[in-house]
């Protein structure tokens, strides 16, 4: 499926960002549908709200990032999860590899276990502790 999609946007796009992957397979199968276009690829991997460097699968950055070996990825990244779990990513990712490594955090509050994306984004609220100045503290770290 994921190289029928690359095959469709293929024509219209300049790399590919495989994004918000929660899994170590999940973004290897991602990869593979990619690579058969042969253009560059990009991995983002969504993390958990706790502070932690897991994947929501509960793997590491590390583990994910191993899966990958061998695979034409270009760039790695970490999205969609708390500001705490993207600085404490950074660290292990920016060790594993020489490519691009980055991350954009989300003002969610955290996202329980048991939440249903069928309960909608909106039931998450808003975090009240995450103002630009504290935003930037993240980002600077």
């Amino acid at each position: 499926m994921y190289r029928e999609q690359a095959e469709v946007l293929a024509p219209y796009v300049d790399f590919f960002l495989c994004e918000t992957m929660s899994s170590a397979a999940e973004a290897f199968a991602a990869v593979a549908g990619a690579a058969a276009i042969g253009k560059p690829i990009w991995v983002k991997w969504t993390l958990e709200d706790h502070g932690s460097a897991r994947l929501r699968s509960g793997e590491t950055v590390s583990a994910a990032f191993k899966a990958l070996d061998g695979q034409p990825v270009s760039g790695f990244l970490v999205n969609c999860c708390s500001p705490e779990s993207i600085t404490a990513a950074m660290v292990e990712l920016a060790t594993l590899s020489d490519l691009p490594v980055g991350g954009f955090t989300n003002g969610f509050a955290e996202t329980p276990k048991d939440w249903e994306s069928g309960d909608g984004i909106q039931s998450l609220g808003q975090r009240q502790d995450l103002d630009a100045e504290s935003y930037a503290s993240h980002v600077a770290e």
